[in-house]
């Protein structure tokens, strides 16, 4: 971990401030884990074999984001793994772009991602993933949930509140864009 930082710290010495924090997360049910497995095998029953899935599909990444520039010009990259709590691994990468694809404006960023649901008619699929796989809660309420503090509020923040625009905070942050539709989504 020492020799992460050692390394971030000089990247951001060289390049300048980073571009992207991305979190990479393992699946036990992607299909190359599924089909590795012996009769009667849960993905739970040969974690090598998550682990080996996660890492052949996390080296693909690094080489969209770095070789095929998937977000415009990389210059640089550092990244930790880490196991969550289920004992799926993931990363947490911290990438530095060249000048010209600086994510600059919050037009730039909007080109980029998004962190509003997909349209549930025009874009299932999408749809369908980001309710499974990207959702956080429910919690509050009457659900009781790990993260939830002694006054039942969500430690994590949930819900966000709306942000009708995309903007960057005075500390380097971008609140994106998540608009009021009216439109309930429920996990």
């Amino acid at each position: 971990m020492q020799k992460n930082l050692q390394d971030a710290l000089g990247l951001l010495r060289l390049f300048g401030s980073s571009d992207l924090f991305i979190t990479f997360t393992a699946n036990p049910n992607w299909h190359e884990v599924w089909e590795a497995l012996l009769p009667g095998q849960q993905p739970f029953d040969r974690p090598d074999i998550i682990a080996r899935v996660f890492h052949l599909k996390f080296n693909s990444l690094l080489k969209d984001i770095m070789q095929n520039q998937f977000f415009g010009k990389a210059l640089g990259y550092v990244y930790t793994v880490g196991y969550q709590k289920r004992g799926l691994p993931h990363t947490h990468s911290i990438i530095f772009l060249d000048r010209c694809a600086h994510l600059a404006t919050p037009e730039a960023v909007n080109a980029l991602l998004s962190t509003e649901f997909p349209h549930k008619i025009h874009n299932r699929r999408l749809y369908d993933l980001v309710i499974q796989h990207m959702t956080h809660g429910p919690c509050g309420g009457t659900f009781k949930c790990p993260c939830m503090n002694a006054d039942g509020l969500c430690t994590k923040g949930f819900p966000k509140s709306f942000q009708e625009e995309t903007v960057f905070t005075g500390d380097s942050y971008v609140k994106t864009q998540r608009r009021q539709t009216g439109i309930q989504h429920s996990v």
